[in-house]
Order: C-alpha cells, then sequence, then structure tokens
C-alpha cells in the first residue's frame, strides 16, 4: 500500500507509530482472532489480535511467539474463543495463556485445506478415469 502511496518506508516505522499512539483501554475481546501478518516478508512477521465481534485490531506483537500470545492472553483475561490458523506456536500460545478458552481454525485456513484435499482426490479420479478410458480404446477429446 505504502508502494502505491510512493511512500518509501518499512513496516518498523509503522508498527511503532501505531504502537505508540494513544489507544483506549484494551478489554479483552470474548471472541480474539490471531494472525501473524509480514513486516518484511520473509525475514520479519508479527502477530495481529482482533476482536472477531467488531473486526478491529486489538493488539500488535513485533513477533510471533507461543510464549508472546500466551503472556497477553493472561493479562487480557475472558476470551472464550481464539480463531487461528494451523501455527503450532500459535496452538500452543492460546493452550498456555488461555487454557478454557475453545481453539478453532480461521475459514480461511479451513477452505484452504479442504481445497488442498479436493485438488489431490480430483487429481487421483482423473488420471485413473483418463487411463481407463486409454485402456478401453475410446478417444480422448482433448479442448
Amino acid at each position: 500500500m505504502l508502494d502505491q502511496l510512493a511512500m518509501k518506508t518499512s513496516g518498523d516505522p509503522l508498527l511503532r507509530l501505531v504502537k505508540g499512539s494513544l489507544l483506549p483501554v484494551v478489554i479483552a475481546p470474548k471472541a480474539a482472532g490471531v494472525d501473524d501478518f509480514a513486516l518484511r516478508r520473509g525475514n520479519t512477521y508479527g502477530t495481529i489480535v482482533v476482536d472477531l465481534a467488531t473486526n478491529r485490531p486489538v493488539d500488535l506483537f513485533e513477533n510471533r511467539t507461543a510464549d508472546v500470545l500466551a503472556h497477553w492472553l493472561t493479562q487480557h483475561p475472558g476470551v472464550n474463543f481464539i480463531s487461528r490458523d494451523r501455527s503450532s506456536e500459535y496452538m500452543r500460545g492460546a493452550a498456555e495463556g488461555a487454557p478454557e478458552a475453545q481453539q478453532v481454525l480461521d475459514r480461511y485456513h479451513v477452505l484452504r485445506n479442504m481445497r488442498a484435499v479436493v485438488q489431490r482426490i480430483v487429481s487421483r479420479s482423473h488420471a485413473t478415469l483418463k487411463q481407463r478410458q486409454k485402456d478401453t480404446g475410446v478417444a480422448v477429446r482433448s479442448r
């Protein structure tokens, strides 16, 4: 987005600006979404916590470790649901910081995993059907 606005800067100053701004007191959401984001793609990743009821960011962290998430959850009790990706770090952090909270995979990752499975099944079936068609001597039409 910064490139489109012709603003040359990295994510670090922006993260410092957001973290340094005066924000309202954070009340722990009942349902929180946890995901990572790239400060510098391939090098530096952070964690974002989102209130799923309001779809608003609640907090940002400069890394994506289980300890940071666990610490935040212990400081903000009351989270009943945690939506996350398949990261083992987020799974461990959520289990340590809010053991009573129910962990669920977010919709994006569920659909992505389901798509991969369906694609593997269709690829296998397609190859089998193509071979059977070839074995019967029926001409194969190509598009």
